[in-house]
C-alpha cells in the first residue's frame, strides 16, 4: 500500500515538473495571495477580470464550451460532428486555411489498449464507414486510430457541403471503406493521378494528420491554391505549443489535453482553458484574447488542480481520482 501511494506522488510530482509546476507555482501564489482562499468570490472576480498572461492578456471566461466527456465523440449525441462542421463553416469565412484538432478516439493515449469508450466508438466507425465488423484482430481494431480519423474526415466532408476531397498522408488502403460519404479520396503517396479526378477551384481539401514538417503543410497549400483546406488532427509535433507549423492557419477547433484538463477554441469564440476535475466534469480556468502559449496555460491549470485537489485528480489512479 505504501508503495502504491509513493508511486502515484512519484507520478503527480512527475506531472507537475512536465507542466511546469514548479516554477510557476510561487508566481501564481504570490499574484492571488491577498486572498485566503482561491473559492472566494474577490478570487473568482480577478480571476474574470482582463489582465496580462505572458504575452498573452486574459478576458472574461464565459460559458462552458467543452464538449461532453465522451458522449460527444458517438452518433447518438452528435455534439463533436455537429460543433467542428459550424467552427469550420464559420472560419472559412475569414480564412481559407484552417485547422481542426482533437483526439479522433474518445481515449487516445489508451488507444492500443481498448478502453470500453474505445471499443465502442471502433463498432460505429466500422458500422459508418461500412467496415468488416469491428472485434478482436479486425482490420479497424488493428488501425482503430487511422480509421478514426477517415471517420472524422467523412464526417466534414459531409457535414461541409460542396465537393470535398480526403486528403491522406498514410499508406492505408481506402479501397475496404464501402461506404465513404461525400468525399473523395486522394493521396500525397500516389505519383501521379488523373488531373480529371483532382480537386477544382472552390473544392474542400482536408488533409488528414499532415505531420509536423512545415514544408509538408506549404506544399499542400502550394499543391491547392485555390481550394478551401482543413487540416485535420495533425497527432506529431515539433515543438511543445498549440496550433500546427503555419501560423497563417487558423484554428477553427481546437481541443488539446493538457495534464489535469484541455485548452479548446471553437471560432469565432476565444480561447478557453479548462480544468477536468475528479468526477470527469470541466470547469473554465482562464480565457485568452489570442492563442496563448501552451506551457503558461499548462502551468496554470496544473496548479489549479494542486490547489483544489492536491493528488486527488488522477485519471488513472485508482483512489486518486481515476476515471478511466
Amino acid at each position: 500500500m505504501l508503495a502504491f501511494i509513493f508511486i502515484s506522488v512519484l507520478y503527480f510530482l512527475c506531472n507537475l515538473y512536465e507542466a511546469g509546476g514548479f516554477s510557476h507555482t510561487l508566481k501564481i501564489g504570490e499574484r492571488l495571495s491577498f486572498s485566503p482562499r482561491f473559492e472566494s468570490k474577490t478570487i473568482q472576480q480577478e480571476i474574470s477580470m482582463i489582465f496580462q498572461f505572458g504575452n498573452t492578456k486574459k478576458a472574461a471566461s464565459g460559458s462552458n464550451e467543452m464538449p461532453q466527456l465522451y458522449d460527444a465523440w458517438f452518433r447518438k449525441s452528435g455534439e463533436l460532428e455537429r460543433t467542428i462542421v459550424a467552427s469550420t463553416r464559420a472560419c472559412f469565412s475569414k480564412n481559407q486555411r484552417v485547422e481542426v484538432f482533437f483526439n479522433p478516439v474518445p481515449n487516445l493515449d489508451e488507444v492500443k489498449f481498448g478502453t470500453p469508450a474505445n471499443q465502442a466508438f471502433g463498432i460505429e466507425i466500422a458500422q459508418d464507414l461500412g467496415l468488416p465488423e469491428y472485434k478482436p484482430g479486425s482490420l479497424v481494431r488493428r488501425y482503430l486510430l487511422e480509421f478514426a480519423q477517415l471517420y472524422w474526415a467523412k464526417k466534414l466532408a459531409d457535414g461541409l457541403g460542396g465537393n470535398a476531397w480526403i486528403l491522406s498522408t498514410d499508406n492505408l488502403k481506402k479501397d475496404v471503406i464501402t461506404k465513404p460519404g461525400k468525399g473523395k479520396f486522394i493521396s500525397t503517396k500516389m505519383k501521379s493521378q488523373d488531373p480529371d479526378n483532382l480537386p477544382k477551384k472552390g473544392d474542400i481539401v482536408i488533409a488528414v494528420n499532415p505531420g509536423p514538417s512545415a514544408g509538408t503543410w506549404k506544399n499542400i497549400c502550394k499543391t491547392y491554391p485555390d481550394q478551401k483546406i482543413v487540416f485535420l488532427n495533425n497527432l506529431v509535433s515539433e515543438n511543445y505549443n498549440i496550433g500546427g507549423p503555419l501560423e497563417e492557419v487558423e484554428q477553427a477547433y481546437y481541443l488539446k489535453r493538457i495534464s489535469k484538463g484541455y485548452v479548446l477554441r471553437k471560432y469565432p469564440s476565444i480561447w478557453k482553458s479548462y480544468l477536468e476535475t475528479p468526477d470527469g466534469k470541466t470547469e473554465v480556468v482562464s480565457a485568452f484574447e489570442s492563442k496563448p502559449q501552451l506551457n503558461e496555460v499548462a502551468k496554470e491549470v496544473m496548479s489549479e488542480s494542486m490547489k483544489r485537489f492536491g493528488i486527488f485528480n488522477d485519471r488513472y489512479a485508482k483512489g486518486f481520482g481515476a476515471r478511466l
